[in-house]
């Protein structure tokens, strides 16, 4: 398998960890992964959490290296603080995924 086929499969997985605070959004729509790469033939994940002090950030990593290491067992995710995290990785998805769930709240009526 390639490297490039590699990074796929790892991407595939981290398309179904969920950000906790935000269960609707994925950590990949809202922009938390940075890239995966490999590092001397280990896949390594740069995540960055929505801000430096986010007390999700353990449970969140912990998550995305148990989905990685589901395909790449000797994976590791590091967390990169630098760049911080910006709005503006915020995939378009995730956007319309937020509208939706503020709508749907607002026209819940639990009376």
């Amino acid at each position: 398998m390639t490297d490039v086929q590699r990074i796929e499969r790892v991407w595939t997985m981290i398309r179904t960890v969920h950000d906790p605070e935000l269960p609707y959004l994925t950590v990949e729509e809202m922009g938390m992964v940075r890239e995966v790469t490999v590092r001397n033939n280990q896949i390594v994940v740069s995540l960055t959490p929505t801000y430096s002090g986010c007390p999700a950030t353990d449970v969140i990593s912990e998550d995305v290296e148990n989905a990685v290491k589901a395909v790449e067992p000797e994976a590791q995710v590091e967390v990169v603080l630098s760049p911080a995290w910006t709005t503006d990785w915020i995939l378009p998805s995730a956007y319309e995924k937020m509208r939706a769930w503020t709508n749907r709240k607002n026209t819940s009526h639990n009376c």
